[in-house]
């Protein structure tokens, strides 16, 4: 069975939470990959999950990344909730779900 992913651009749906910028969703598929763009570099980039949205565990954390960072995410639960965190704005993101 093939699935079809869509690349979308998720750049304007980060938003400033306290020194940092955030991007919160719930992913349409188990596996996906994301992508972040940086005009300041070094940048940090942390990734969180949530069962209900507000309790969350750091899963992935990437200090010193430079210009582009880009991972593929694999065994997400449907309708986990999954959170962005970067020290610095991207001028690029995408996710591929």
């Amino acid at each position: 069975k093939s699935t079809i992913m869509a690349l979308k651009d998720i750049t304007g749906n980060f938003a400033a939470s306290g020194s940092n910028q955030e991007y919160k969703f719930q992913p349409a598929a188990s596996t996906f990959g994301l992508q972040l763009v940086f005009d300041t570099h070094p940048s940090k980039v942390v990734l969180y999950q949530s069962l209900d949205g507000e309790s969350w565990v750091a899963f992935a954390v990437d200090y010193g990344v430079g210009s582009v960072w880009q991972k593929n995410i694999e065994g997400v639960i449907g309708e986990q909730h999954i959170k962005i965190q970067c020290n610095v704005k991207p001028v690029k993101a995408l996710i591929l779900e």
